[in-house]
């Protein structure tokens, strides 16, 4: 069972990027995800991390905030890409953002843009 599961999983959309697609399409959601996948959210759980490394909530989160940084360095305003986030109200991307880059936007990208972000996390972009 298991490893039909998988199959099924991998042969719908095996390449991570397709991953990254649905989870745009499913606005960050991990229920909104598993059903894109037609699969329940517990059989998610059990099987995303096998493809992707993680559990499905930890990569959202990873994905979001790795969209962010690229539509703040495109030049979009702190509001439009919330709103592309699927935010309804910016302080909460606010505070999740800062949560996860362990600085806000404003900070980043300032003046002293490029010697922050050489400090942030590690992420291939």
């Amino acid at each position: 069972m298991r490893l039909r599961i998988l199959c099924k999983m991998k042969t719908r959309s095996g390449k991570m990027e397709d991953w990254e697609e649905l989870a745009r399409k499913a606005n960050w959601s991990v229920i909104g995800l598993a059903e894109l996948r037609h699969v329940s959210v517990r059989t998610l759980q059990r099987y995303f991390p096998e493809v992707s490394g993680r559990p499905p909530k930890e990569w959202l989160i990873e994905q979001r905030m790795k969209r962010a940084i690229e539509m703040l360095r495109g030049g979009a305003s702190v509001k439009e890409t919330a709103s592309e986030l699927g935010y309804q109200q910016v302080h909460n991307f606010l505070r999740d953002f800062k949560r996860y880059w362990g600085s806000s936007p404003k900070k980043i990208f300032g003046s002293n843009q490029s010697k922050i972000l050489q400090n942030m996390k590690t992420v291939a972009f």
